[in-house]
């Protein structure tokens, strides 16, 4: 995903001549998906596991790729992907996060968060960069190809891993009282 995120909005501000206003369009539609989507995929991943939501997560991100693609041919709109982000991206943080708390190490937590916010900014130099190469020597077309095949080489250790389902008992209107 690093290689491909700081060139999004390059891609539609380069490529296919999009406006500031309508990539702020694309990432708030992401956002207020992500947010919308997040209680049903935390239920999705309590009933079918979290190894599952993130599986899930890896396909939604290539056909999100595929729908950038395609935006250049005008057979798609530009809000398209960003749903299709949304979704992915709440499928997978949420299972991540909820992995992490459950399976992390209470007395060692502080150094297991440190060791993974260390290898996320490895990745994030290294990720732009590699992309910035692929990108300036074959082009977006060929870059969103190769993300969606690390993507989905991403979750085949997945296959070989335990599941985890967690019990959760809050509702949607549990989220939206407020003073109680």
């Amino acid at each position: 995903i690093s290689m491909i995120g700081l060139f999004v909005p390059l891609f539609f501000y380069n490529e296919l001549g999009y406006g500031l206003n309508k990539i702020i369009y694309y990432y708030l539609t992401w956002a207020l998906v992500f947010v919308v989507v997040s209680f049903f995929a935390v239920k999705f991943a309590c009933r079918f596991g979290l190894k599952h939501s993130i599986f899930v997560s890896a396909p939604l991100d290539v056909i999100t790729l595929g729908l950038l693609f395609l935006l250049g041919t005008g057979k798609v709109h530009f809000l398209l992907p960003a749903l299709f982000l949304g979704i992915a991206n709440a499928f997978f943080w949420n299972a991540y996060h909820i992995d992490f708390a459950k399976f992390s190490d209470k007395e060692r937590r502080g150094r297991e968060v440190g060791g993974i916010q260390s290898l996320a900014l490895l990745f994030a130099v290294i990720g732009p960069f590699v992309g910035g190469l692929i990108l300036s020597n074959y082009g977006f077309n060929f870059l969103f190809m190769v993300v969606g095949v690390l993507l989905m080489l991403s979750v085949v250790p997945l296959l070989f891993s335990k599941d985890s389902h967690e019990q959760m008992n809050f509702r949607i209107k549990d989220l939206l009282r407020i003073g109680d």
